[in-house]
């Protein structure tokens, strides 16, 4: 069991967060200022961690780097989204008696989505090997598509994973690109689209 902060002049105690609104509504969320205090009133802070996906990495990244970003520091973004993030998490699991059965009706959309969300990542990586190609960065793009292609090959689902190479297959800057790739990465593309 954990020690109750001591009270007294040199520690005082633990206070409710103010700022911390359970019951905000979705559009008053999407409205408020960005939350980027690292610490509390009284200057107590703790770090924390959470190892993350490349992908979700560069998002993070991207939202500090935006010209008309309110944040200074990569910390701040994911502050500001683990403060709302907690927000939404509340709503969702103490607000909705429903949950359960929306989560599954999501999922049937989620599942029903794959083939447009596989499309619009390619589509995104298509766009970035497109901008080496032009820039006359073939090195890196090869290098690109061909970690791209390794990646892929470890989905589990033997559908999805079909899905991807079929799209990645079917795209003409893929197929400009993969033609100056290794015959393995070449081999992959075809064998694993059919």
């Amino acid at each position: 069991m954990a020690k109750k902060p001591v009270v007294g002049d040199s520690k005082p105690a633990w206070r409710p967060e103010q700022q911390f609104d359970l019951g905000a509504t979705l559009e008053e969320l999407l409205g408020e200022s960005p939350f980027r205090e690292a610490s509390g009133d009284t200057g107590d802070s703790v770090t924390t961690a959470a190892r993350v996906p490349m992908w979700l990495h560069r998002r993070i990244v991207k939202l500090k780097e935006l010209s008309s970003s309110p944040y200074d520091l990569t910390s701040d973004v994911v502050r500001d989204a683990l403060y709302l993030g907690l927000r939404l998490l509340n709503m969702r699991y103490k607000m909705n008696p429903d949950w359960n059965v929306e989560s599954k009706m999501a999922a049937v959309v989620d599942s029903a989505s794959t083939s447009r969300r596989l499309k619009k990542q390619v589509k995104e990586l298509s766009d970035g090997l497109d901008d080496l190609w032009r820039e006359g960065d073939m090195k890196h793009a090869v290098e690109s598509l061909t970690k791209y292609v390794y990646a892929a090959l470890d989905l589990e689902s033997d559908w999805y994973r079909r899905k991807l190479f079929a799209v990645l297959a079917s795209d003409q800057t893929v197929q400009v690109v993969l033609a100056q790739c290794t015959k393995k990465v070449r081999d992959v593309i075809e064998t694993e689209s059919k």
